[in-house]
């Protein structure tokens, strides 16, 4: 069987067909050929191994070129691709090894092939290219395969998270976020404007920060829902929220923020980001209007 996989090497493009039922079939395949002196395999890998960092690095390293799951209406990837791999098995300089199935099967079970990558392959042979192509089918069967654990996780969760499942569900709290922070903005207003005060006051004389608390109110006044005549009162709720959380501390009249507090008001500060820097662009396109207007 060596020497006629051998011969055929040196005669028309060799295609290796493995079945698919681990992650260590890549490396099995390679390590088998290297062993009997064969040329080592050029593999069509998913493009998601290419990011794991021992996994990917190993599979480069045994001759694997990456690919996307799927090429969706993209032409030009498809029409490069293709070029590609019939650029290699007209050079015929090492076997191609692809997985039929596509993926690995979780039952042990062969799984219904994906013709795919088996079109491009044929091609260069039925347009006359090469001479002739060798398909090279194997049969790897384990008695127990690396990943049984993972197997396990992923029937008992019900089926394998793909890549997009996995970033949406990782962007849910930012999606939730986004969508509800108007309505949870005045929740966090008065808290808000008591920690704008504080960074923006001179000392933390707390009848300072209260005169930066009223300022900052009145200048706001017109953006949010605030009570008229009610300042002290929503200072005073804003204390007492920060220093229940631990941000503030409010020993007789000095506001002092704590070392965990640092974060909780650089939040709070970051809420009223846009409303500052809105107030801050006006002046300066009044003042450059001024300028063209004089200019003209």
């Amino acid at each position: 069987m060596k020497k006629k996989l051998q011969q055929a090497i040196h005669e028309h493009p060799i295609v290796l067909l493995p079945s698919h039922r681990s992650y260590m079939d890549f490396l099995l395949m390679s390590y088998i050929l290297y062993t009997y002196d064969l040329a080592l395999p050029v593999i069509a890998a998913g493009m998601d191994f290419m990011g794991m960092k021992f996994v990917g690095e190993m599979l480069r390293m045994s001759g694997a070129f990456f690919i996307r799951r799927s090429f969706g209406g993209d032409k030009l990837y498809w029409a490069v691709f293709s070029e590609y791999v019939r650029t290699m098995l007209k050079t015929g300089f090492a076997p191609v090894e692809f997985f039929l199935e596509g993926t690995r099967s979780r039952t042990a079970k062969s799984l219904t092939p994906k013709l795919g990558l088996l079109n491009i392959v044929m091609d260069p042979f039925l347009k006359g290219e090469v001479f002739d192509v060798t398909l090279v089918p194997v049969s790897i069967s384990y008695e127990r395969i690396l990943e049984e654990s993972l197997y396990a996780r992923e029937l008992l969760a019900g089926g394998q998270e793909g890549p997009e499942e996995k970033l949406l569900n990782q962007a849910v709290v930012v999606l939730s976020c986004a969508s509800y922070r108007k309505q949870a903005l005045p929740v966090f207003l008065r808290p808000a404007l008591l920690a704008l005060a504080i960074v923006t006051s001179s000392s933390n004389n707390r009848q300072e920060v209260y005169n930066s608390f009223s300022f900052l109110r009145n200048m706001f006044s017109n953006e949010f829902i605030l009570c008229p005549g009610a300042t002290v009162q929503d200072f005073e709720e804003a204390c007492y929220l920060l220093v229940k959380t631990g941000a503030l501390q409010i020993p007789q009249q000095e506001v002092l923020i704590t070392e965990r507090g640092h974060r909780t008001l650089a939040f709070l500060t970051s809420i009223l980001d846009p409303f500052l820097q809105g107030y801050q662009f006006v002046p300066l396109l009044l003042s450059l209007s001024e300028e063209l207007s004089r200019a003209l």
